[in-house]
């Protein structure tokens, strides 16, 4: 019987844990995956020495998916929709990010994104990208 308690008593801790561990780890992936390719993009724009496009499918609405073009808007990569209630929005209804051939932003304006999931609180990732194409990652509050 105290077996059973002690077994109890450790599942109503840990299940609660593991949960917000699992959404933790997805929301790090979908950070990772953005930031990976960002920097693919920007890669690809100094390696190719062309402006190399990044679009996300629907207008403002990153987390619906994206695609990373070329020269000609030939498809170089692209990346299907979130899995599950993740949200990822642009500052500034920004729809599109171009890499110059020196690996700077087009237009020498930076560029934000604000990634939520359901949870509210200190659990969010805004991913900053500055005029140079360097990204820095920080906590963000959701609603």
């Amino acid at each position: 019987m105290i077996t059973l308690a002690l077994v109890t008593l450790a599942a109503t801790i840990a299940v609660p844990n593991y949960q917000t561990m699992i959404q933790n780890n997805h929301l790090n992936a979908q950070t990772n995956l953005l930031v990976s390719t960002l920097n693919f993009a920007r890669s690809e724009a100094i390696k190719r020495n062309v402006a190399i496009t990044l679009t996300a499918n629907d207008t403002n609405i990153w987390h619906s998916g994206w695609l990373v073009a070329g020269l000609g808007n030939a498809t170089i990569r692209s990346q299907a929709a979130f899995e599950g209630d993740t949200t990822l929005v642009a500052n500034a209804s920004l729809n599109t990010i171009t890499y110059r051939p020196t690996g700077f932003l087009q237009g020498n304006t930076s560029a934000s994104f604000s990634l939520c999931d359901s949870r509210t609180g200190e659990t969010g990732r805004t991913i900053h990208v500055s005029t140079t194409g360097y990204i820095n990652i920080h906590n963000l509050t959701c609603p």
